[in-house]
């Protein structure tokens, strides 16, 4: 569970980096804002995507559909795993 969470940072707000699929994940009234993304000590913060969650199976429920800031839409994927 991810409940209640302000995260203000450069690169994606969220991500899960993994190959491994992960599944039965709940997130709630959670603010993630994202920035540009950029590579420190060989370490890459993300392109700034609000989420990157790209394991996730169809059991991991978002509530709503991810809102992109109007700012850049561009680089927010609105995915929704709400079941």
């Amino acid at each position: 569970m991810v409940l209640h969470n302000t995260v203000v940072k450069n690169g994606d707000a969220l991500g899960i980096y993994t190959s491994d699929v992960f599944s039965r994940q709940l997130f709630r009234n959670n603010l993630l804002i994202g920035g540009p993304g950029g590579d420190y000590n060989g370490y890459s913060s993300g392109s700034g995507r609000v989420m990157d969650l790209g394991s996730a199976d169809s059991t991991c429920d978002l509530g709503s559909a991810v809102r992109s800031p109007p700012v850049h839409p561009d680089r927010v994927e609105r995915t929704s795993m709400a079941t």
